[in-house]
């Protein structure tokens, strides 16, 4: 799926390389972009780069927790010197 990320005129380099818009000229190019068969190609295939390099796999609550019980062990340490 086509996907494009309202930046209005912010250096988000964290979503590339997907299409930023900072305008409504920007909308309309992706708007059209999208509707076409063969650019869209070209649109979905960044939105699975960008997808491929942030998602991370596996079960998102177990890392959660242990991201959680990691920091309130440290956190104990700290306060504990």
């Amino acid at each position: 799926m086509p996907v494009a990320v309202v930046a209005k005129g912010l250096e988000i380099k964290n979503y590339e390389p997907l299409t930023l818009v900072n305008n409504l000229d920007d909308w309309h190019d992706f708007i059209k972009l999208a509707t076409d068969d063969i650019r869209c190609k070209e649109l979905n295939q960044k939105s699975r780069q960008f997808v491929d390099r942030v998602l991370v796999s596996g079960d998102a609550a177990t890392r959660i927790i242990e991201s959680i019980i990691a920091y309130s062990k440290i956190r104990e340490r700290k306060n504990a010197a």
